[in-house]
């Protein structure tokens, strides 16, 4: 029987850094890419984002939205749009930009059922890692790592409504 030895940590961060490394090789969305996408966004923070620039609605600025987010949102529809309204061996299909599709934005999320969703799910875990404090005896020596466990959990939830909001 072979006995499996763990990998030693020098290994481990080697590994962590290369593919760190190849993360910065990887494409962004299909419409990231995209010339029109690119000039649009450009020309909208030329024209929009100086001294004097759009001002921006508080429930959108609470969001985190600037500017150049403004534009960049603004600029996904406008592509978005021609794109559709081509003539119909000219038309294009609809593409991702940042990895999410181009939604419209209501109270100034663009994926407000994505979020309620997540928080849904944020709930759970905590109402689960709730029952594991309550349930399991303090002495049991895999308790710590379910409690981490669910912190990861947790911690996933809040960065998915974060992305989606």
């Amino acid at each position: 029987m072979r006995v499996l030895r763990p990998v030693p940590l020098p290994r481990l961060l080697l590994l962590a850094i290369a593919l760190l490394c190849a993360g910065r090789l990887a494409n962004a969305s299909l419409g990231d890419r995209l010339p029109a996408f690119r000039d649009c966004v450009a020309e909208c923070k030329h024209a929009n984002c100086g001294q004097h620039g759009i001002s921006i609605p508080l429930q959108h600025r609470l969001l985190l939205w600037t500017c150049p987010s403004e534009c960049d949102y603004a600029c996904q529809h406008i592509v978005t749009t021609r794109r559709l309204t081509r003539d119909p061996p000219y038309r294009e299909p609809v593409v991702q930009f940042h990895g999410k599709w181009p939604f419209y934005r209501f109270l100034g999320m663009q994926e407000p059922f994505s979020v309620l969703f997540s928080l849904l799910n944020f709930l759970a875990h905590d109402q689960g890692m709730r029952r594991i404090r309550d349930s399991i005896p303090a002495s049991y020596p895999l308790r710590p790592y379910y409690l981490l466990f669910g912190y990861f959990g947790l911690l996933s939830w809040i960065c998915s409504m974060v992305f989606h909001a």
